[in-house]
């Protein structure tokens, strides 16, 4: 409860005093880390940077990406994480890069608060039936436990295991049986259930939907509100950083959680953009001692709202007018099964200790290329069994070639696109 007092007060106070606060917590977080992480006290000394890091020495600090941290990865490690006081979660598997990461119960805790405040102040109370719809495989037990212990309540959930598109009226009715009020998920999951409640005619009202992960159009948004007579919020971040920006009940933008990060928007030269104008987030996480997330390139494209008039929802976090991250399309395979970025993620974030980068894309309807990037001279003999948990995934019927490339080239935005549906032009190319 104190977390969540804390956050509420800082919500609640000055724009300005909330930027000056989450600078100078940054900086006191980059110091600390500059002592703690062998790795990012390296690469600063190269760099030329000297401590104690300040205000005026903060633009000199290297913007971070993925591949800073998976060189020698153990080197990054601050204490909590060298003697495994974290909870370890796999990360980026949705840009087909996946990597391990290590989280402190501090900011699991600052995580889970800012996540609380973010559903009350759109409507959600302690007591709402929750469901989340994901449409990847099941976890495994002992992670489904740790989740509720975590949450401190049970939810429902549906997975991609065994779904078809027939069991979405048994869906509805288990949905409407447990009186679920407060629906949250994948973006494109969400979209594609809600698209078949429309065509079924079905009657499934869930007052309060958020999406994540995932992009979501207006078009999409307003089938959602359609199918469940909901008003649909969206959350954006990653798995490195959550909840990093989330809608209101005013729908103004993204407000951002000043009290757990400082964010930047630059431009490719590295000068901050003006309001309005589209450039690379810059985050860093001043809550995980475990890692140095000091100034990380997260992958996305955003800008800040040009309107920096008060909101009238009562938090003066400033906001992004847009975010520009990865989209998720999805395909039913011969045999029925639901085929996303998401479940992607899942079958090869594993791998990561022997895949660097990975592309799907559907050449046929039933004819995949894989595309990959080795991480050793042995990465090969690890194909066939993602082989086999692929074939598993998509529920037979389909056939997949892989093809070890180099590099997989970036879309505009900066990320990956893992998933190119057939048809899809976008994120196509490799190198």
């Amino acid at each position: 409860m104190h977390e969540i007092r804390a956050q509420r007060l800082a919500r609640a106070g000055s724009a300005a005093d909330a930027w000056q606060n989450s600078l100078e917590s940054a900086q006191r977080f980059a110091n600390r880390m500059a002592l703690a992480s062998p790795g990012y006290r390296g690469l600063l000394s190269r760099r030329g940077v000297g401590l104690p890091i300040t205000a005026e020495s903060w633009r000199d600090l290297p913007l971070l990406t993925k591949d800073d941290f998976r060189r020698d990865a153990e080197s990054w490690y601050g204490a909590p994480a060298v003697q495994q006081n974290v909870i370890w979660t796999f990360t980026s598997g949705s840009t087909g890069e996946p990597f391990k990461f290590p989280v402190t119960q501090e900011a699991s805790e600052a995580e889970s608060a800012a996540q609380e405040l973010n559903l009350m102040a759109v409507g959600w109370r302690r007591h709402m039936g929750r469901a989340t719809l994901k449409v990847e495989p099941k976890p495994p037990t002992g992670l489904l436990k740790l989740g509720y212990a975590l949450v401190g309540r049970h939810e429902i959930g549906f997975t991609a295991a065994d779904f078809r598109m027939e069991h979405v009226p048994a869906m509805v009715d288990r949905l409407r049986r447990e009186r679920i009020s407060y629906l949250r998920g994948y973006s494109s999951s969400i979209h594609l259930f809600a698209q078949e409640v429309l065509r079924r005619g079905l009657e499934c009202k869930i007052p309060l939907v958020t999406t994540l992960g995932e992009g979501l159009s207006q078009r999409q948004a307003q089938d959602v509100e359609r199918a469940f007579g909901a008003t649909v919020y969206r959350d954006y971040g990653g798995s490195e950083a959550m909840h990093i920006g989330f809608e209101c009940g005013a729908q103004n933008g993204y407000h951002v959680d000043l009290a757990r990060f400082y964010v930047e928007i630059l431009r490719e030269d590295g000068v901050a953009t003006e309001p309005g104008e589209t450039g690379n987030i810059i985050v860093t996480a001043f809550r995980n001692d475990a890692m140095p997330l000091v100034r990380y390139r997260i992958g996305d494209l955003g800008s800040w709202a040009v309107d920096r008039a008060p909101c009238p929802c009562g938090n003066h976090f400033p906001r992004f007018a847009e975010v520009l991250g990865r989209s998720s399309d999805l395909v039913i395979t011969p045999a029925g099964r639901v085929v996303n970025t998401p479940l992607l993620v899942v079958v090869f974030e594993y791998a990561q200790e022997h895949i660097v980068q990975f592309k799907v894309i559907q050449e046929s309807v039933d004819r995949f290329l894989v595309l990959w990037v080795a991480r050793h001279d042995r990465a090969a003999e690890h194909v066939p069994g993602l082989q086999q948990q692929l074939a598993v995934a998509f529920g037979g019927g389909v056939s997949f070639e892989w093809q070890q490339v180099a590099e997989i080239s970036s879309e505009r935005s900066g990320k990956r696109r893992i998933f190119v549906p057939l048809g899809s032009a976008v994120g196509a190319t490799h190198s």
